[in-house]
């Protein structure tokens, strides 16, 4: 299992796991305000949570098809941290 983690200038620090995943996967270190998407490779979102107001969120990707899948957490500050996401 792999935990990706980012330390960005403003302060803040995500961790992200398990990538690659096989149904779920778990976004910590999340602040207020803050807003998480999930892209699929089209383009299309597939999950968004604005406002965010837990330290974590848990984002199931059990019904969706295997592949690649880009993760992108708005900031506050107008900063952006993306990863890409790995389903088996």
């Amino acid at each position: 299992m792999e935990t990706g983690r980012v330390t960005g200038g403003g302060g803040y620090s995500h961790t992200v796991s398990p990538n690659p995943t096989n149904d779920f996967f778990i976004v910590s270190g999340l602040g207020n305000g803050e807003e998480v998407s999930l892209f699929d490779l089209s383009g299309r979102r597939i999950f968004y949570n604005a406002q965010v107001s837990s330290e974590s969120i848990r984002i199931d990707l059990s019904s969706f098809t295997t592949g690649v899948y880009r993760l992108i957490i708005d900031h506050e500050n107008q900063e952006r941290y993306a990863e890409n996401i790995f389903k088996n």
